[in-house]
């Protein structure tokens, strides 16, 4: 397919350039959108080497390694992302993510905090803060945050889900129902909402 033709391509240039990080990111990037994780790595190494100052090769590094479950040497890479471009909120919210992963639940709502600090209405950073809050059982801090990514994004079904298990922990059970019921109007055949709302309904 295209994507082979264009890893031969980047392939032949390195050929010709063993030393342009630019086409060691195009070959790793390509690698990893064919799900070649692991050649995606040692790709985008070697061009994060070369190019130590680039945020982007930074960042995209990091999301081959937490593809690949190296999970705290991901979180690094992120972190040298974040220093170089402080108010890029894609950077901030995915470190967030590696961090939530490992159970650094606070380092990570100090980065979620960040990246809607930045850009309010990215919902995916509203949505994995209020997962962190979450975490944290502070469920009105939760519902604000997950009110907000649905409002943003109201055909999110994992958002809908987890505005609906925070609202039911705050004994708000009607509310729940019917958000439960829009995730199952988004995901009919999720067994896990159907379960809630049985078990709420009967």
């Amino acid at each position: 397919g295209l994507l082979g033709e264009a890893v031969a391509c980047f392939e032949k240039s390195l050929a010709i350039d063993a030393a342009n990080p630019d086409a060691y990111s195009n070959l790793g990037l390509a690698l990893l959108r064919k799900g070649e994780v692991d050649r995606a790595v040692v790709q985008l190494r070697k061009a994060a080497e070369l190019r130590p100052d680039d945020a982007g090769i930074q960042g995209n590094l990091a999301v081959a390694l937490l593809e690949n479950g190296q999970v705290d040497e991901a979180i690094g890479y992120f972190q040298k992302a974040v220093v170089i471009s402080p108010d890029d909120q894609s950077f901030r919210n995915n470190l967030g993510k590696a961090l939530l992963q490992t159970g650094r639940v606070d380092d990570a709502i100090v980065q979620f905090r960040k990246a809607v600090e930045i850009q309010p209405d990215y919902a995916e950073a509203q949505m994995n803060l209020g997962l962190a809050f979450l975490r944290r059982r502070r469920w009105d801090d939760a519902v604000v945050c997950l009110r907000k990514a649905v409002e943003l994004q109201p055909r999110s079904a994992t958002a809908q889900y987890l505005l609906a298990t925070t609202l039911l922990q705050q004994g708000q059970v009607d509310q729940a129902i019917v958000t439960f019921g829009k995730v199952l109007d988004l995901q009919p055949r999720n067994v896990e909402t159907l379960n809630n709302l049985a078990w709420l309904l009967a």
